[in-house]
């Protein structure tokens, strides 16, 4: 819509309204302090907290995966040394037509891709892979959230991605990633934003969106890799969801930011 829309001016005066007003200003993308300070927002009043997760719940879910994952995985493992899982939406922001073409330049690799969700470019992905004859990509339905753990512990790395937008510039905080880094697995991070989970926690490779080249060599260097390197890798990234995503540290922050004068 027009910045001239009267709808707009409206929203935008309200928005400067409650930067000017409120005592904090609390958001999950870490460089989002940037728009608020051109809307008249005082930079003391900031406070960046990301998503997170509440350890102990998540360790605790044990559920195992349905008998169609099990069994769709138990075939690929047979064939393919490495298989690299997603597990979440397909629509297209998640840019999984990228991690799609990466299979197919990776179809004389002993590596495998499995995609675990729903949404409307499914059918879309799935015909690409036929297409191709792809048969080292597999489409799987959703999973419980209890069963989330069980599926990536049988992954060897996980991927994420997202379609490059100019609002990333102020940050990401997916909860798949934070999933991913807490099931202490590798992670190939296809995302272009003012943040970096993954460069900062050394637990995997960042290569730039909408480049499925760059995405397959980023599978090809971690399926080289010891597993020994892999599983270290994997570790740094769970420690730094405990380090900085565990909700008791973030509401600690929370209160803290609200008690300040």
């Amino acid at each position: 819509m027009s910045r001239a829309h009267p709808f707009i001016i409206l929203l935008q005066a309200a928005e400067d309204y409650a930067y000017g007003q409120a005592d904090r200003v609390v958001s999950i993308l870490p460089h989002s302090d940037r728009h608020m300070l051109a809307h008249g927002m005082s930079p003391e009043k900031f406070v960046y907290i990301p998503n997170g997760v509440v350890v102990e719940d998540w360790e605790a879910q044990t559920s195992d995966l349905p008998a169609e994952h099990s069994h769709a995985i138990q075939c690929l493992r047979e064939r393919f040394s490495f298989v690299v899982g997603y597990a979440g939406a397909h629509g297209l922001a998640n840019a999984l037509d990228n991690l799609t073409e990466a299979a197919r330049l990776l179809r004389n690799d002993p590596v495998a891709v499995v995609l675990v969700g729903q949404g409307p470019e499914k059918e879309h992905l799935e015909a690409i892979a036929t297409r191709y004859e792809l048969e080292n990509i597999v489409f799987l339905p959703p999973v419980p959230r209890s069963s989330i753990p069980a599926l990536l512990c049988a992954m060897d790395a996980a991927y994420i991605g997202l379609k490059s937008e100019p609002l990333f510039r102020f940050g990401v905080s997916p909860n798949k990633l934070i999933d991913y880094m807490m099931a202490a697995k590798p992670v190939i991070y296809a995302i272009a934003a003012g943040n970096d989970m993954v460069t900062e926690s050394n637990c995997g490779f960042s290569v730039p969106p909408d480049d499925p080249q760059a995405i397959a060599s980023a599978i090809r260097d971690l399926a080289s890799l010891e597993q020994a390197q892999r599983e270290a890798m994997g570790m740094r990234g769970r420690q730094y969801v405990h380090a900085h995503h565990d909700y008791r540290i973030l509401a600690e922050r929370l209160i803290q930011a609200m008690s300040a004068d």
